[in-house]
């Protein structure tokens, strides 16, 4: 949904895009709601392209918001109580606790980048070419640049507040998949401006994934070095 968002919002303008792309970040949200980050970033983009856009894309969030207050009266009883507060199986998440969020760990912060554990580029190292895709980008195009940095830098500070930043079960740092559109467009700069570095980086990743799709998905969480110790002995 993000993905088609961003498609949308950056493409040629068009108030049926705006419309698709208001649409796609609300539900976004409603489907997990740190995707309010990159749709917020998204809005922005558009009130600094033509305010009138941005007008568009923000009446096109109506339906998810309703969804969402429905969601949480059916759930909590209040349209502004916040579902996750309302699970018994995580005491971690509630209002009492600031929903689980402290300030940013360093360590997690690293972790969630590089690392064995749940490192982003470690996991997809094509991800790798969106640092010299974001230098592209700014000489290209600035505003659509600090979209895609600014929503990645929150992603990681939101995600290395929580206090299971590692997302239980899982491959990579399952939490920061807002980011991965954004991240994964200044790839695809720095891919047409390296090509060679980026083919040999693609198919690593292909490599990866497909391992992991033909082994497992879901390694357990308290394996601190999945490649080693879960996937590369199976």
């Amino acid at each position: 949904l993000l993905a088609i968002a961003l498609w949308a919002a950056c493409g040629r303008e068009s108030s049926r895009r705006d419309y698709i792309s208001g649409l796609a970040a609300g539900f976004a949200v409603a489907s997990e709601y740190p995707a309010v980050i990159p749709g917020t970033a998204i809005g922005l983009y558009l009130v600094h392209a033509n305010p009138m856009r941005a007008w568009r894309y923000g009446l096109a969030l109506i339906p998810a918001a309703l969804l969402i207050l429905g969601n949480n009266y059916l759930i909590a009883g209040s349209p502004f109580s916040i579902g996750y507060g309302s699970n018994p199986a995580f005491p971690e998440i509630n209002a009492s606790n600031s929903f689980g969020f402290n300030p940013p760990d360093p360590e997690a912060l690293r972790h969630l980048v590089w690392g064995e554990y749940r490192g982003l580029f470690f996991w997809c190292p094509v991800l790798l070419m969106a640092i010299p895709g974001v230098v592209v980008l700014f000489k290209e195009d600035r505003r659509t640049a600090w979209m895609t940095v600014s929503v990645f830098a929150l992603m990681m500070l939101q995600v290395g507040s929580f206090y299971s930043w590692f997302g239980g079960n899982a491959v990579g740092p399952r939490y920061l998949s807002p980011a991965l559109p954004f991240v994964g467009l200044a790839a695809a700069y720095g891919i047409k401006r390296f090509p060679t570095p980026g083919g040999m980086l693609t198919a690593a990743s292909v490599a990866m994934t497909g391992m992991v799709s033909a082994i497992a998905i879901d390694p357990p969480q308290e394996v601190l070095t999945p490649l080693q110790s879960f996937y590369l002995v199976r």
